[in-house]
């Protein structure tokens, strides 16, 4: 719990007093999950970035390459619509979910 306790002291110096008030009374009193899950993944040598990187990839393989805002949105719109309604999908539905956001 010792380096739990630091990383709260530097987060209640760092963050503002709205979110840590909301980290206390919210999250802080499971500390000892917290330890517990993090103690737990490094006993099991997870590569937390590789895992990133991985998921990373798998997204940019669904994303065009072209980088315009309107081109994003339209690889949002794809990645988050089920398959079976891809095909049904026109301009107009894609504005619409936009203007949603």
């Amino acid at each position: 719990l010792v380096a739990y306790k630091q990383a709260v002291t530097r987060m209640d110096s760092l963050l503002s007093k709205d979110f840590m008030k909301y980290y206390h009374e919210h999250w802080h009193t499971r500390a000892e999950m917290w330890v517990a899950f993090w103690a737990f993944e490094a006993a099991q040598d997870v590569d937390t970035s590789e895992l990133i990187k991985q998921h990373k990839q798998k997204m940019l393989v669904d994303f065009s390459p072209s980088r315009t805002l309107a081109q994003c949105i339209v690889d949002l719109v794809i990645i988050q619509t089920p398959k079976e309604d891809l095909k049904s999908l026109d301009e107009g539905e894609v504005a619409t979910r936009y203007h949603s956001i």
